[in-house]
């Protein structure tokens, strides 16, 4: 309206904003007459600073992207004006898939095919007979085999980005979520300890079982943990929590490690991003991969000061 409240608004935005229902009890008749920056953080103050005519892309918990217009009317003589989300998660996700997939198609055809006649080569090389006693033989055998050992380090190396791509479709069996925590956590043990991080608790004990590829979802936690692991560095704590949220299980994952910076926050779901020295960004967008294959939710997020949040929805589907 002329105050900059808002006057209507439908079910959708509403919910984008953290309103409705079926998010936290608040409806979405509370949130008009209310003004836009007090919406709901951080979508309702980048859009309350919108200016007319204005067109934004904006990242939502590092992975929804919005596309965010403003355009002014008159209404019976006096200047309003309305603004138009538009959802792009999903065509950004694609479009950023086939991106690399074609080129780590097209760096595996080329890498795999040099990789493979250097090796040939580089082996009969090192098998062929020799002069043990000549002066240069130790110096020219270890050339060789460190030639060697870096080549199939590339080959390994590229392996994994290739495995983002050949990940096959999940495998469904119904699963113990809270075991699967647990198990998880049991793997990490040795290398929390050795850090003085320690693992707290807070699992709600009547979730239903998961329908979900535990293999897949496995490696998705154990990444998630060990970029806990890392952002802690030494002495914290993570916090493993379950909530059961109607026929949905959502799993927390925070960590003491110093949250999220503003600087990274937008970037954090981007293809092989990665803020860590020598990183690689496999991790994250495996993980991106493997829920998106389930169906299932994921964000990264700040929860408080200094602490950061991995949350997963997963939908019911056991017994």
């Amino acid at each position: 309206d002329f105050d900059g409240n808002v006057a209507e608004i439908n079910p959708a935005a509403a919910r984008l904003l953290g309103w409705g229902g079926d998010v936290g009890g608040r409806t979405v008749s509370e949130l008009v007459g209310r003004p836009l920056a007090e919406a709901g953080e951080p979508l309702g103050s980048e859009l309350s600073r919108l200016a007319d005519g204005e067109s934004r892309l904006l990242t939502l918990q590092g992975r929804r992207r919005l596309r965010c217009l403003k355009l002014p009317y008159i209404d019976r003589g006096f200047s309003r004006s309305f603004i138009l989300l538009d959802e792009l998660t999903r065509e950004l996700y694609e479009s950023e898939k086939a991106a690399y997939e074609k080129l780590i198609r097209t760096m595996s055809h080329e890498i795999n095919n040099t990789s493979a006649s250097v090796i040939s080569l580089l082996q009969s090389s090192l098998d062929a007979p020799v002069d043990a006693a000549g002066p240069g033989a130790p110096d020219w055998r270890e050339s060789l085999t460190v030639a060697i050992n870096r080549t199939n380090h590339m080959n390994a190396f590229l392996s994994r980005f290739a495995d983002v791509i050949r990940l096959p479709a999940p495998h469904r069996e119904a699963c113990d979520v809270n075991e699967m925590l647990t198990e998880m956590a049991r793997v990490l043990k040795p290398q929390t300890d050795a850090r003085r991080i320690g693992w707290r608790w807070e699992l709600a004990g009547d979730l239903p079982r998961v329908a979900l590829d535990r293999a897949q979802m496995e490696q998705v936690l154990l990444n998630v943990a060990k970029n806990a692991m890392e952002a802690i560095g030494q002495d914290g704590e993570i916090v493993v929590r379950t909530v059961r949220d109607g026929a949905r299980v959502v799993i927390e994952i925070e960590d003491s490690g110093g949250g999220i910076s503003s600087a990274i926050g937008d970037q954090l779901f981007t293809p092989f991003f990665t803020s860590k020295p020598g990183g690689n960004g496999i991790g994250l967008t495996l993980v991106q991969e493997i829920l998106k294959s389930h169906g299932f939710d994921g964000t990264l997020e700040n929860a408080a000061p200094g602490r950061a949040v991995f949350r997963i929805g997963m939908g019911g589907g056991g017994e």
